[in-house]
């Protein structure tokens, strides 16, 4: 049961103190969601079970377990809820001062609401339990940039009421609002792609960062036991115009560089460039084709996790 979100939807995350507990005191911070999102609130696990009998109308649905999920779409940008759902996709405590890093081994859960505005009273989606399976950074040539988050959780509940305290039954949390941040843009002065601290040049570019997460069920319950982390896999690719042979001799000789994305918005000084660090990247394809009279490579790229920060990936705005 998927449920589209539409312009009279709003949808806020909350960190979990107690993983699949959804916080009755706070404030849920508002989510800059784009067109193509998506909530759905149960993924059943549902079989067909049919026994035999000469009539022919001796069948059944046998419903099992269900995990929730939700694929968010997302202006790329510095509001809270923005800020939030990039921490929990690299698996990273708080910011501080601006700067976010992968963690090894912490796991941060969260509920996510979708307001259903209704008039009078509203309807509340609320998943719980839940994490960032993926997130997907979309930098295009001269464009606003945007993520994709694909999110695993662990139960559901759909309630109603004036208020999203009323709707939970207990409680004063709150669902906040955007306050206006301008998205990230590629076509700003100041924004570049470097790769070995070299730059210019650079076309579209895109970023996955997965975590591998798949839910986990067990008898007795409707939902899922927990959800499970394998290997952070950070994987994406980008167009360079073809200038001379650093990228294809790197490819070749397997070299690990330094790759930095450097995205920039109208915001206020403190906040007006997001970058984008992978400190320990390697090349894996760059072919050189032709890119509308130009040539250039469009090179695929890993980005490893190793133990120290200067090896960890990692998002500052500043």
């Amino acid at each position: 049961m998927a449920i589209a979100i539409t312009t009279n939807s709003v949808v806020g995350v909350l960190v979990e103190a107690t993983r699949g507990t959804s916080p009755t005191t706070g404030t849920y911070a508002a989510v800059p969601i784009l067109e193509g999102s998506e909530f759905d609130p149960a993924v059943k696990q549902s079989t067909v079970f049919e026994i035999n009998d000469g009539t022919r109308m001796k069948s059944s649905i046998v419903g099992g377990a269900h995990s929730v999920r939700a694929r968010l779409n997302c202006a790329l940008n510095y509001e809270t809820g923005l800020q939030q759902l990039l921490r929990f996709a690299l698996h990273s405590a708080d910011w501080a001062g601006g700067v976010i890093t992968a963690g090894a081994n912490a796991s941060y859960f969260f509920t996510i609401i979708l307001k259903l505005e209704l008039g009078g009273t509203d309807d509340y989606v609320i998943l719980k339990g839940c994490e960032v399976a993926s997130a997907t950074i979309d930098m295009p040539l001269n464009g606003a940039c945007t993520v994709q988050f694909e999110i695993l959780g662990m139960s559901s509940a759909v309630e109603s009421g004036a208020t999203l305290a009323a709707a939970m039954g207990s409680g004063d949390a709150t669902l906040g609002s955007l306050s206006g941040k301008n998205p990230f843009a590629t076509g700003l002065t100041g924004a570049d792609l470097t790769w070995n601290a070299v730059g210019s040049n650079v076309g579209s570019a895109s970023l996955t960062i997965n975590n591998g997460s798949v839910p986990k069920y067990a008898w007795g319950g409707s939902g899922a036991s927990h959800v499970i982390n394998t290997n952070l896999l950070t994987q994406g690719r980008f167009e360079k115009y073809y200038t001379d042979t650093a990228i294809a001799d790197d490819a070749l000789a397997e070299t690990v560089r330094a790759l930095a994305f450097v995205l920039v918005c109208s915001e206020g000084a403190s906040e007006d460039v997001m970058t984008i660090s992978c400190p320990s990247s390697k090349i894996t394809s760059a072919p050189i084709a032709d890119s509308a009279g130009s040539q250039s490579q469009q090179a695929e790229f890993t980005a490893q996790y190793n133990s120290g920060i200067s090896s960890q990936i990692r998002i500052t705005v500043a």
